[in-house]
């Protein structure tokens, strides 16, 4: 398998630690040899990240990298575009506690669209499942999106090798934005891994099957789960509709 990289010091004439890879490319030489860099060159690579270029995801499909629904056009160069479901949660309490299970509302984006109040985090989710073999799978939000001043995650945007299922996003929003179902919202790209895998086998979030709220509290309170989380009825207005 052959190696690209866009990022090239041509000072010291060495890879720097990241690559795109694309085996459809052809193997980058030396232009006074005409040879692909001695194996001395190559050391200087200690195991660069790798990144899996958008016909590498292609070539990868139903194999280590399983995406459903699947739209050939939301392909890009080096990542494919998540869509927005039309499930979106908010956190009841004022307070959110990390040793409890917090109480949730749940809303449907309508087709005329939701606006996003600020200060305040919306948990999403994509509308496809996604499960991964022997890569690292990451979402990035989109640069348009971001441009309008919405986040689609606030630090956990890196997944693990194995995960199977739906993705969260937390979405927290500058200034009032309107948001609408069926958008492509964010990104999901691939990292290459070394060393030996250990599958992810979480039973908190493995083969979800909607928006989950943090689980945290399993690890430092699992007698809450016995907890009522029964929804709140009153002290919450909701966010607008169009």
């Amino acid at each position: 398998m052959q190696k690209n990289s866009f990022f090239i010091d041509s000072t010291e004439s060495k890879f720097r630690n990241f690559q795109i890879l694309d085996t459809s490319l052809p193997p980058l030489h030396n232009p006074t040899t005409s040879t692909v860099p001695s194996h001395s060159f190559s050391r200087n690579l200690r195991k660069p990240t790798m990144i899996l270029s958008g016909n590498e995801i292609q070539k990868r499909l139903g194999e280590d990298i399983h995406i459903d629904p699947y739209r050939p056009d939301n392909i890009n160069p080096n990542s494919y575009n998540l869509t927005l479901h039309e499930d979106v949660m908010t956190y009841e309490e004022v307070v959110l506690d990390m040793k409890k299970n917090n109480r949730v509302r749940h809303m449907k984006i309508p087709e005329s669209g939701l606006v996003l109040e600020p200060n305040r985090l919306y948990l999403g989710r994509t509308v496809e499942r996604t499960e991964t073999h022997n890569l690292v799978p990451m979402i990035e939000g989109r640069s348009s999106i971001g441009r309008l001043g919405l986040f689609v995650h606030v630090t956990a945007g890196f997944g693990d090798v194995g995960f199977s299922g739906f993705w969260t996003l937390e979405m927290f929003a500058v200034q009032p934005i309107k948001i609408y179902p069926g958008i492509e919202i964010c990104q999901i790209f691939y990292h290459q891994i070394a060393g030996e895998i250990e599958e992810y086998s979480s039973g908190k979030y493995q083969n979800n099957v909607g928006i989950q709220p943090s689980l945290l509290y399993q690890e430092l309170n699992p007698d809450a789960e016995d907890e009522d989380d029964s929804q709140l009825t009153f002290g919450f207005s909701g966010s607008k509709q169009g």
